[in-house]
Formats: C-alpha cells, structure tokens, sequence
C-alpha cells in the first residue's frame, strides 16, 4: 500500500516539475520535507529532469537539525540551495518571538513574509511543501497543486495523502535518511524556539522509536508551539503552510 501512495507523490512530483518552469522546495530536515526531496530526487533522476531549488530549513534552526540539512543535500549531490535564514531581516528579528511572545507576529514576519520575498527575489512560480491531511485540520481540505495569489505562485503538495504511521513505515525501510533528532525524541520538527522533545527518552533505532509511539499514543505534534497550533488556520490565511 506504501509503494502505490509514493508512486502516487512521485507521480505528482513529474507532473510539477513539467508544468512549472522555476519551482522551489522546501526542505526543513524534517522526517516529511526529507522524504519530499527523495522522491523528487528520485523523480529527476528516471526522468531526467533538473532539480528545483532547494530552500534550506527554518528562518531560527536548530542547529543540529540545519547540519542535517547540509549533509543530505550533499548525499543527494545537490548543490543548487539556499538557506532560509540568510535572508532573515530588521523586521523579522523585530518580531522574532522572544522577543515580542507573540506566534502569529513571528510566524508572519520571520517566515511567510520572508518566503514571500524569497519567492519574488528568484521569480518563482511553484514551490513544493511536505504537508499532509491528517498533520492538522488546517491542511485537510488542500489540493496537491493550488493556487496561491500573494505572491501569485503554486504550491504543491505531493505527499498530501500520506498518513503519519506511512511516513514512519517509509523511514523503517529507509533508517539511513531519518533525521537523528527522532531517536532523540523529537516527532515534528521547526524552528527552535517553537521546537521541543515529544518523548523524554532516546531510540538506538527506528523500530523501537516507532513501537513506542504506536504503544503510548503519541501525538506527533505534541512537541510544537501549542499556541500556534491553534491559530494554525489563521497562519495559513496569511501565507503560512
């Protein structure tokens, strides 16, 4: 059943990269963006077709996290990115949360206003998110391609159909690209002021990891900024993913 829903994504995946000339993926190292740019490399590679750019994590990583970023785009012999938080500015770091303890203001200004630019400064027409339908209700009503007015680009979302326990089946065939933050404890992954453990404890491998979450009932994103979990449908009016 895995193998037909990544065929699927990968099937999307084609049909984005032919429609759209100067696309983007987002690529944050965590366990959904990282599965996103496999099967886009993957893509590129049977059907010989470029690599969009990559935008490189969060506007205020963890650093653990960015250095796995790096690493697996050298992996994947990728070489064409950029990193979100080279492009943070004044305003941004005026509302950066611990500074302000607001959510929605540096979700705003440090992230959907920055990618707004960042879309206009390289004249993107499409950029690729690794979202699903059943990572929160905000998402479970977007289409795999979609229009977005401001900036007027696409957004697509080839892994949209892909449930939380299919992503973790993925990672059980595939250990070598998990990111090393979810044996850690983590199970989402985001900026780090909005960022913590889920589990307080450690896994020496997937298996174990994924056992425990399906035994404890984990919610995978227990860890995240419950603030802005709640205001989620707000963000994504304004821009967010």
């Amino acid at each position: 059943m895995l193998d037909i829903k990544l065929k699927i994504s990968m099937k999307i995946i084609e049909t984005a990269l032919k429609l759209f000339k100067n696309p983007m993926l987002c690529f944050s190292g965590g366990k959904d963006s990282t599965l996103m740019l496999y099967l886009t490399a993957q893509v590129c590679k049977m059907k010989k077709l470029d690599m969009p750019l990559i935008l490189v994590s969060d506007p205020f990583p963890i650093l653990e996290n960015y250095e796995f970023c790096i690493k697996t785009l050298k992996k994947f012999n990728i070489d064409k990115f950029i990193v979100f938080n080279n492009f943070i500015d004044e305003e941004c770091l005026n509302n950066y949360i611990e500074k302000t303890h607001s959510c929605e203001k540096c979700c705003y200004y440090c992230k959907v206003r920055v990618l707004n630019k960042i879309i206009e400064k390289f004249n993107i027409d499409a950029v690729f998110v690794a979202v699903r339908w059943d990572e929160h209700e905000a998402r479970s009503d977007d289409d795999y391609i979609r229009l977005v007015e401001k900036p007027k680009h696409y957004r697509v979302e080839p892994i949209l159909h892909l449930t939380f326990m299919d992503v973790l089946q993925f990672y059980i065939e595939n250990p070598q690209l998990l990111n090393p933050l979810y044996l850690k404890g983590y199970t989402s992954l985001g900026c780090e002021p909005c960022t913590k453990r889920t589990i307080d404890k450690t896994f020496t491998n997937i298996n174990d990891y994924v056992m425990y979450i399906i035994q404890s009932q984990v919610k995978e994103r227990e860890g995240r900024l419950q603030d802005k979990e709640r205001i989620m449908e707000r963000l994504r009016r304004l821009g967010y993913f």
